[in-house]
């Protein structure tokens, strides 16, 4: 007799590439479908290849404009009203929120269709963005409290986003569960096929960033720190990955300090893409103000590469400071001395790599991800 599969909804607000996407689609490759009959609703974004790439997959994917990533009521109430018909009709087992707008709604229209397991993940506290929220920090701190009440799970991705969580009582102590994002573990290119590909030399030495470039992530402070780089060193190049709201004034600020021939700014890339863009890497980067965890750092560590971040959120569950990269002040004199220790020590960089390498395989392992979730929904 054949098992019945279990249905799980999974919903997050956008549909390109990012954190909580990249999050998703991971664990929907993941999770064994001969167990679980997955779908995806996410809202509209220009960046479709995420609903591409899965619904060649075979994965079905349900567009909900209405779902949108701020505030918006009548929005908000349409895409509630949605997910509640859509959930009543296909009768998931499981429904499964990313991220604070998209978890919250998606919670309550599981609720209210009388959906038994509720789960919502915590890519990083919507209250905690002071300066897109500030002014709503107080309802918003209210509203998780009140979706708090009836999540089964509340899964997050590192021990500080717990720690806010408890710290404001979102829920009881027990509804709190930390799974660590994990990478699939690289077959890479090696460093000169990936440097000569993206039309790099091969003595040519990398710093690479792979960023959302929007608040809260400081692409311009790591410019400012490439700046003051180019006045000393030749051979060495920068990759910025990633779009966002701050490309423009990244693209003036190379512009304005003619900085075009030390920098590549190569836009938003899918993951197969970026599988040829981080072997170029020497080092990696992420200089931001506030992180849940840092998934492209874990990216990068996965391929034997040191890293450099700012100390900030769940960062230092990844860099442990001196051993397989650099904690870092978001100060560009701070960034750049760090970037020469590693830039003028060889073999620190070689030991910093088999560091890195091993603390991905470790504590950043994509198949121990996939089996807590799998747990989770078969609990």
């Amino acid at each position: 007799m054949n098992q019945k599969k279990i249905k799980v909804l999974e919903v997050l607000n956008l549909a390109g590439w990012g954190g909580a996407p990249q999050v998703v689609y991971d664990l929907v490759n993941g999770l064994d479908k001969s167990r679980f009959e997955i779908h995806i609703v996410c809202g509209q974004d220009n960046d479709v290849g995420l609903m591409k790439t899965l619904e060649e997959q075979r994965i079905k994917i349900i567009i909900l404009p209405e779902l949108k990533r701020k505030p918006a009521p009548i929005s908000d109430l349409r895409a509630l009203l949605k997910l509640f018909r859509l959930i009543k009709k296909e009768k998931y087992h499981v429904v499964h929120g990313h991220s604070s707008k998209a978890g919250f709604l998606a919670r309550w229209a599981a609720k209210l269709a009388g959906v038994k397991k509720i789960y919502f993940t915590v890519h990083g506290w919507a209250f905690e963005n002071t300066k897109e929220f500030g002014r709503i920090r107080p309802l918003l701190i209210f509203l998780e409290r009140l979706a708090g009440l009836i999540t089964t799970k509340i899964i997050c991705i590192s021990k500080y986003v717990k720690g806010v969580g408890l710290e404001r009582k979102i829920a009881k102590p027990n509804k709190f569960v930390l799974i660590y994002n994990g990478v699939k573990q690289p077959t890479a290119l090696n460093k000169k096929e990936a440097k000569n590909l993206l039309g790099l030399g091969d003595k040519d030495f990398i710093f690479g960033m792979i960023s959302r470039l929007s608040y809260p992530k400081e692409p311009l402070l790591f410019l400012e720190a490439v700046k003051l780089s180019t006045q000393k060193y030749n051979q060495v190049k920068f990759l910025l990955v990633g779009s966002g709201h701050y490309y423009q004034s990244c693209l003036e600020y190379i512009k304005t300090h003619r900085l075009e021939k030390n920098i590549l700014l190569l836009g938003s890339r899918s993951p197969s893409e970026l599988s040829k863009i981080i072997p170029a890497f020497d080092v990696g980067v992420l200089i931001t103000s506030s992180e849940g965890l840092g998934l492209s750092l874990i990216q990068i560590i996965s391929y034997g590469i040191p890293i450099i971040g700012s100390n900030v959120g769940g960062i230092p569950e990844i860099i442990q400071d001196g051993i397989n990269g650099y904690l870092v002040s978001n100060q560009p004199q701070d960034i750049l001395d760090k970037m020469e220790k590693l830039l003028k020590n060889p073999s620190l960089l070689r030991d910093m790599g088999l560091k890195a390498k091993a603390i991905a395989l470790e504590k950043f392992n994509l198949d121990k991800t996939v089996e807590a979730y799998t747990q989770l929904y078969l609990e």
